[in-house]
């Protein structure tokens, strides 16, 4: 069963994946040893997965959702709005095109995966 987010609204929170382990312990030479992996900068894969959901016309507004994963999920009128989406995965998410990026942005080294260079042209990089 996918969950039914229809016009939800995350405004504000903050879903990212290194507010997992902690601004203290967020160090590339801290966690190196501790994370295997192809990707250095990858710490926690996905804290926040939204994969398969329904999103239609939900908001996330002056949200932080770096690292998500939106892998399938339907973005119909979905609002990213002042939302860093940093290494956000945005795999065969459906109705991308339809999702609204305003004053959104992503930071080195992490674009996030799934978007098209339209939308990428869209966001800000850096982040503020």
């Amino acid at each position: 069963m996918n969950a039914d987010l229809t016009k939800a609204i995350f405004d504000g929170a903050q879903m990212s994946d290194w507010e997992s382990v902690g601004s203290i312990r967020w160090r590339d030479g801290a966690l190196a040893a501790e994370w295997t992996g192809s990707k250095a900068w990858e710490r926690v894969q996905y804290v926040v997965k939204f994969d398969y959901a329904n999103l239609t016309g939900a908001s996330f507004k002056g949200t932080s959702v770096v690292g998500a994963s939106f892998q399938h999920a339907d973005l119909t009128g979905t609002t990213f709005e002042e939302t860093d989406v940093s290494r956000a995965d945005f795999q065969e998410a459906r109705n991308l095109g339809k999702a609204v990026f305003k004053k959104s942005c992503y930071g080195a080294p992490g674009e996030p995966l799934g978007l098209s260079s339209e939308i990428l042209d869209k966001l800000i990089s850096p982040c503020p």
